[in-house]
């Protein structure tokens, strides 16, 4: 009995990391294609915002998948940011409003932010004061 608890605890220190470290590497290898995803779509807004919009749909898709709440919050930013560029504003406030939601739900005020910037340069060439209150 009393060489039963040594050789447990050893056991268990030997394969424990085994069975974390392999489980976040799954996740992070998730993530980093979420996250490449999103940089590409962002990158080609100024070119091409369908694609903008193609990329960041397939990088919700996956974060849907993984149930992933901060790359769902920022896929629907990128939409809405491919949205304003093709100057589809209602598409692109839907997307946003879906973005500040999912945001405000995991606490995120950077996300938050950034969603108050986008829709703050949406309105920025028709409603002046609207605008301002969300810069």
């Amino acid at each position: 009995m009393k060489i039963f608890h040594p050789i447990l605890l050893i056991l268990s220190t030997l394969f424990a990391p085994l069975y974390v470290f392999g489980y976040q590497n799954v996740t992070a290898r998730d993530t980093v294609q979420i996250y490449k995803l999103l940089s590409d779509a962002y990158d080609s807004r100024m070119t091409d915002a369908l694609l903008t919009v193609s990329k960041a749909t397939e990088a919700l898709k996956l974060s849907n998948t993984l149930k992933y709440e901060t790359g769902i919050a920022e896929a629907y930013r990128t939409i809405g940011i491919g949205y304003s560029y093709q100057y589809k504003q209602a598409d692109a406030l839907t997307n946003y409003l879906n973005a500040l939601s999912h945001f405000q739900s995991i606490n995120n005020k950077l996300g938050v932010a950034r969603v108050y910037n986008n829709i703050g340069n949406l309105y920025r060439d028709n409603d002046y004061e609207l605008a301002s209150e969300n810069f």
